[in-house]
């Protein structure tokens, strides 16, 4: 049995969808849309965000083992404004995909946010069939994905309302994913040089922020990190995140502190010795160790007592 239907247009959710084929045996189809809202088509997932979607479909081949190719652009992305006033600035998605053979491969560029678009691309075996229908994603067979990130700290005061904390560095890397989707293995790297970071509600100042992350098959290395307070103090991180998404990426940190100055207000200031532990998942953490204080000024500002009017 065919199933044909000619030039259809609807409007939905203050867009339209153009779409128009046939199946049978085989499938040739084509389906199109326009300014479509994505809090009003995904109420649930995406309602915290703002943009309009537009894109192409487009089905051929047969039934049992159709070819389809699509792409996706959304505008004037962004999250709703927060309650605490942060307000993003609009960026721009495009999504390429295609399925043939079983396979599915796919490239994301995200842009907008960053003075280089950051990339992503994927493929890995899905397959579908129409006739009967049926869907399968094989989380047990060889994946293969990439990330590619050039980012400038200091344009996320462009993007966005930091409240006058001030972000300075450049993060630069590429990380190459394969295997099973369960058990994915990473390499490559993904580091920042010379950061700095600008703290006014608590005077907290971070200058040659290093880190360097590298990608060792199962697992997240910290190869460095480290940071001082513009003067003698250090701040150090070691530890390392297993790249497992069924267990919400297991980790294991350590924060040490060497006389770091990590509030200056006024002329007074704060001063820690010691080590803080983070362990378990980004689902489930949990914080230990032992911090020392040994040095503690509190200057308190001179005011004139109230005194009380008698009527």
């Amino acid at each position: 049995t065919a199933i044909a239907w000619s030039t259809t247009r609807v409007a939905v959710a203050g867009g339209e969808v153009l779409t128009h084929g046939c199946l049978s045996d085989t499938l040739e189809a084509d389906l199109s849309w326009r300014d479509l809202p994505l809090a009003r088509l995904f109420p649930g997932r995406l309602a915290s965000l703002e943009g309009h979607s537009e894109g192409a479909l487009t089905g051929r081949g047969s039934a049992a083992a159709p070819e389809l190719e699509g792409a996706v652009y959304v505008r004037n992305l962004r999250p709703r404004q927060l309650a605490s006033g942060v307000a993003f600035r609009p960026a721009e998605l495009a999504v390429t995909a295609r399925l043939h053979a079983g396979k599915l491969s796919a490239q994301a560029l995200f842009s907008g946010w960053s003075d280089e678009p950051m990339r992503a691309a994927i493929e890995g075996p899905v397959r579908l069939a129409l006739r009967p229908w049926s869907l399968s994603v094989a989380r047990d067979e060889d994946w293969q994905g990439s990330v590619r990130v050039t980012y400038d700290l200091a344009r996320l005061q462009r993007v966005f309302d930091l409240r006058g904390i001030r972000l300075r560095g450049q993060v630069d890397g590429s990380l190459q994913l394969s295997g099973p989707l369960d058990q994915p293995q990473v390499e490559g790297h993904l580091g920042l040089v010379g950061g700095s970071l600008d703290i006014p509600t608590s005077g907290t100042t971070l200058r040659e922020i290093n880190l360097l992350l590298t990608g060792d098959r199962r697992q997240l290395l910290i190869q460095s990190a480290s940071a001082n307070d513009g003067g003698t103090g250090r701040l150090s991180m070691a530890g390392s995140i297993l790249f497992d998404p069924v267990r919400h990426f297991p980790l294991d940190l350590r924060l040490t502190l060497e006389r770091a100055q990590l509030w200056q207000r006024g002329g007074s200031r704060l001063v820690a010795d010691g080590a803080l532990d983070a362990r378990g998942d980004m689902q489930n953490l949990n914080l230990g160790g032992l911090v020392l204080l040994p040095e503690v000024v509190v200057l308190l500002a001179r005011q004139r007592p109230a005194i009380p009017r008698l009527p």
